[in-house]
């Protein structure tokens, strides 16, 4: 086995290590057991709500076709077979995603050998392996973003094929890939151009002849077959209910989460500072606190420009060079169109991105090593810029865990779900409604199905008046149901004035009935009845 080969391998091992450390926490999150929650109704026999009420009926069960308007039903179809087999928890949970952090990983590990050649493309590895943004956003599922990394690497890595072997297969897996990822999310648009930038890199002077023969009009009507199919699930829920081109026209100009997408330069602005947050990985305070590796910023920052100025003066005489200044343009690519969005602007958009930052940055100091002289003197320069890289990387990984295992996750990652989900659990008869986000996808999960609580908030700043009166309806329906809130610190969405409007309706009163605690005492969950 190649040095190469080695580091690689020594990466997936170190990744798999840190990933799988104190796998119940933080608690589990909103986000990561959204598109679980399905999976684990349909296989204790409860129904499924699907969204805007568009399902495929088979074998007398209505089965989801999207999980929210912009994120598909993939993963919930992943988790069926998973949790069959190895039952539902928060570790079975883990570990789909962190197994596919492990293909992802594998398949950059060929890439980086063919990008950058074996040492340089398995140090590569190693870095993005022990990156604390890979390690703790992939433990978590990230909402699917996780799978999206994978088929990122994935459709790379078949496009590449085919330019190195002129199989047209690969061509059209390449289309099928980056259909699956639209079905995943949405946002995997973004990495169409990013495909059509690597196929004009990579063929270098034969772009020209690759890309006409690839929209000739039989392979171009096979590849766009390949993305119908790979993307049935939008697809489909569209000519059902057009829930999606609705959220996008709805979210064009100003989402629901204050993001006004006009603002075109403090949006790019805001983009970049999130890939700087994604390289240093100082962005996991919900673990406890925030470390984080400074020196990556600057290094990245430098090998931007550096592969950008080779690829653009250099590159049409050396691939090399040319490949580079490729993966630069790809980074910048996604980071500029993460700044239009139909939702929020977040580091977690960028994650699709992991390991090309390490790759690039390695292959930057490999190859301003290459003019020195001396081959010993270069891989040395190489290895200590790795290591110092890592090491860094290493003692962030470090020090979150140790304070997670202090805290157990802060706020709405806090480990205090656990103890919400077996406070309901212990009287499963009694109706739950769940008045804020993030509360409803882990209790579901938590206790296998048997409490499903109704969501009662809407995805919007103020309420519609109508709330009132559901609230009212379901008060008066369940009288011994139970309403839970997130303490104000936590609190998403403040639905409690409406709550308490039709509680005084009622001429019932709101009684606090259980809290949930952080470790540190902070009040978290809320469970309230009426009297």
């Amino acid at each position: 086995m190649s040095f190469g080969r080695v580091l690689a391998l020594i990466g997936l091992i170190a990744f798999w290590g840190l990933a799988l450390a104190q796998p119940d926490l933080p608690g589990l999150y909103y986000d990561e057991a959204a598109d679980a929650a399905p999976a684990v109704q349909l296989l204790a026999g409860k129904p499924v709500e699907p969204a805007r009420d568009v399902s495929l009926d088979l074998f007398g069960r209505r089965l989801p076709v999207m999980v929210m308007d912009y994120v598909g039903a993939v993963s919930t179809y992943l988790y069926i077979p998973w949790f069959g087999l190895l039952g539902v928890g928060v570790l079975q949970l883990r570990i789909l995603p962190i197994a596919g952090g492990m293909v992802t990983l594998a398949l950059a590990a060929v890439l980086g050998r063919r990008w950058l050649g074996s040492v340089p493309g398995g140090l590569g590895v190693l870095l993005g392996a022990i990156h604390p943004s890979f390690v703790f956003w992939t433990r978590q599922g990230v909402h699917v973003s996780s799978l999206l990394g994978l088929l990122a690497m994935a459709s790379l890595l078949s496009l590449d094929t085919w330019l190195k072997t002129g199989r047209l297969r690969w061509a059209y897996l390449t289309a099928l890939l980056f259909g699956l990822g639209l079905s995943v999310k949405l946002l995997f648009l973004w990495w169409g151009p990013v495909l059509g930038l690597y196929l004009w890199v990579r063929a270098g002077p034969k772009a020209d002849q690759a890309i006409g023969g690839l929209l000739m009009p039989g392979r171009l009507a096979i590849c766009l077959l390949g993305v119908l199919i790979g993307a049935w699930m939008p697809v489909y829920y569209n000519l059902r209910s057009g829930g999606t081109l609705e959220v996008v026209a709805a979210n064009l100009w100003r989402t629901s989460y204050g993001v006004e997408n006009w603002r075109v330069i403090e949006n790019l602005a805001t983009a970049f500072d999130h890939l700087l947050a994604l390289v240093r990985g100082d962005h996991f305070w919900f673990l406890g606190g925030r470390f984080g590796n400074p020196a990556y910023p600057p290094v990245l920052v430098g090998s931007l420009g550096v592969a950008l100025a080779g690829g653009l003066v250099l590159g049409r005489r050396d691939g090399s060079w040319r490949l580079l200044g490729g993966l630069g343009g790809i980074i910048l690519l996604v980071t500029a169109q993460s700044a239009f969005t139909v939702s929020g602007l977040w580091p977690t958009h960028l994650y699709l991105l992991m390991p090309i930052p390490q790759l690039l940055a390695v292959g930057v100091i490999c190859r301003l090593g290459s003019l020195m002289r001396g081959r010993a003197f270069r891989a040395v320069l190489v290895l200590l810029a790795g290591l110092g890289l890592g090491l860094g990387d290493l003692a962030a990984d470090l020090d979150y865990h140790r304070v997670l295992a202090e805290t157990g996750g802060w706020l709405r990652m806090s480990d205090a779900i656990y103890r919400l989900a077996d406070y309901l659990a212990a009287d499963p008869d009694r109706p739950v409604f769940a008045l804020d986000w993030g509360i409803a996808a882990p209790v579901v999960v938590l206790t296998g199905g048997r409490i499903t609580p109704v969501e009662l908030f809407f995805y919007q700043p103020q309420p519609p008046p109508e709330l009132v009166d559901m609230l009212y309806g379901y008060a008066g329906r369940f009288p011994t149901a139970r309403y839970l809130f997130h303490a104000p610190e936590a609190t998403v969405y403040d639905r409690r004035p409406e709550f308490e409007r039709a509680a005084a309706a009622l001429g019932r009163r709101p009684v606090l009935e259980f809290t949930t605690r952080q470790r540190d005492g902070k009040p978290i969950h809320l469970v309230y009845r009426l009297e």
